[in-house]
């Protein structure tokens, strides 16, 4: 019995693992679709408060940004909105990655600001040349995104499942 659930366990944790990329990759995705628009806008010479506007509008369809932020880029603030009253500063690791033209996505953690687990995700807007034209980060509400998902995991009669982080909190 014990072996028999422990393979379940497993096959259900790769499954679980595998829901959990795809999404991370459609939240990536989609960042990449919305840095295209702000940097053409942002080349078509929309000014900052009009670049905070459309921020606010993307994050009021998808409640699961708590924050976003463009930057240009040498890593300057152009544009911000967040869900709180206050903000999380620049993670420079994901600054560095995406002056380099590459995505990041930071582990879990707790935020002291929005009072939950989240996740950094950045990404570059590139041009043809595979030069950095801005730079899009979001603070990205884990707990939320992921709840359904967990919820709907049992295992026998009263077994279920969490999630996380690499410290061992739950999120």
């Amino acid at each position: 019995l014990d072996q028999s659930l422990e393979s379940e366990m497993r096959d259900v944790g790769v499954i679980v693992e595998s829901q959990i990329n795809t999404e991370l990759a459609d939240v990536q995705r989609q960042m990449m679709s919305l840095g295209t628009s702000l940097a053409d806008a942002h080349d078509q010479g929309v000014s900052g408060p009009q670049l905070v506007s459309l921020l606010v509008a993307a994050q009021s369809f998808d409640t699961h940004y708590l924050q976003m932020r463009l930057l240009d880029a040498k890593g300057t603030v152009l544009a911000e909105s967040t869900a709180a009253d206050a903000s999380e500063t620049i993670n420079p690791i994901a600054l560095g990655f995406n002056q380099e033209g590459k995505p990041y996505v930071s582990e879990a953690y707790f935020s002291k600001v929005f009072n939950r687990q989240v996740l950094q995700i950045s990404v570059p807007n590139l041009d043809a040349q595979k030069r950095v034209r801005l730079l899009l980060g979001a603070r990205f509400d884990l707990a939320t995104e992921f709840a359904t998902l967990i919820a709907n995991s049992k295992f026998n009669a009263s077994g279920y499942a969490v999630l996380v982080d690499g410290e061992g909190q739950v999120i």
